[in-house]
């Protein structure tokens, strides 16, 4: 998780799903800083692996003047801009949780 102001690789990030293709974080990003300047939130979503690079599965965009607290449905996009899945993300104050 990360801001389009900010470049990869991002300081945060949820816990890992293990041994699942249809992964439920239900994670808090707490005490998430949030740059002066930035107006996006960037999702970034990877396919963790043991002994090689973890595969990039998709990036995704939310505005940060979307509503509080309602459930945001992000579309993912490998680097070619090809549709990959989305992961739903809704906004608390003060964290950011983030939801499939």
């Amino acid at each position: 998780v990360g801001f389009d102001t900010q470049v990869p690789p991002f300081p945060n990030r949820s816990r890992t799903c293990n041994n699942t293709t249809e992964p439920e974080w239900d994670d808090e990003v707490p005490d998430i800083v949030i740059p002066p300047s930035a107006t996006s939130l960037i999702l970034e979503v990877y396919d963790e692996d043991w002994v090689k690079k973890d595969d990039f599965m998709g990036r995704g965009q939310l505005s940060l003047y979307a509503p509080e607290e309602d459930m945001h449905v992000v579309d993912l996009y490998d680097d070619s801009g090809e549709p990959t899945g989305r992961v739903c993300v809704s906004f608390k104050k003060g964290t950011k949780t983030v939801a499939t």
